[in-house]
């Protein structure tokens, strides 16, 4: 496989560290983000804190943060053929008083950081004429039957899909390809390495576009 230079957002999270063992395991170059400069240094000493690896600590909801990490992995690698936005906050289960709550965590604050990772960094994409976004929300049904709320807000999967679409109606032309990733319902969630296996296998494919992939 062609060797690749990935950002991961959200590394620190279970599905972050796993996605990210199985890239660096294929010899990929990897620049890694999350918002606690602590666990992330936990995340970068685990996979041996090499040369193939760059932390960067921050928010990738506030813009400057974005350029900051786009810059480091250009300096570092010379491209960005890969960008990985993962969701750092969500449950697996949510009770009807969760609800409110739950829709400013997830809207507000993991789609808006997806948001701004992605609108920055397919900029570079564009100059490269290449590059593969892949999105991973949370669950697809979290909200308990009857909740207005998530009828009126919708669900952050479907929101990271729609932007996704949007996104490749203007830069689909220019070989930029974006995907969203949904793991499953309360029911079944992935195993961590069937995620990280998917998430590779869209990162090395040249065909799969603009789809929600349920695991």
């Amino acid at each position: 496989m062609e060797k690749q230079t990935i950002i991961v957002t959200g590394a620190t999270s279970e599905i972050g560290t796993e996605i990210i063992r199985r890239f660096v395991k294929k010899g990929d170059n990897l620049v890694i983000n999350a918002l606690s400069k602590q666990k992330l240094e936990g995340v970068y000493q685990k996979f041996g804190a090499g040369e193939s690896v760059i932390m960067m600590a921050g928010d990738c909801g506030d813009r400057p943060t974005v350029i900051k990490l786009l810059a480091i992995a250009t300096a570092q690698f010379g491209a960005v053929n890969v960008l990985i936005n993962i969701a750092e906050n969500f449950k697996t289960t949510l009770g009807l008083s969760e609800g409110d709550a739950y829709v400013e965590r997830t809207l507000k604050t993991n789609l808006s950081r997806m948001v701004c990772t992605t609108l920055e960094i397919v900029q570079q994409m564009y100059i490269q004429q290449n590059g593969i976004v892949i999105n991973i929300g949370p669950p697809y049904e979290q909200f308990m039957p009857g909740e207005d709320k998530a009828e009126k807000e919708g669900n952050s999967t479907i929101e990271l899909h729609k932007l996704s679409t949007r996104i490749v109606a203007h830069y689909g032309q220019f070989n930029i390809r974006f995907n969203t990733v949904e793991l499953g319902t309360a029911n079944h969630i992935g195993e961590l390495k069937e995620i990280a296996h998917m998430v590779y296998t869209i990162a090395k494919s040249k065909f799969i576009s603009s789809d929600i992939l349920i695991k």
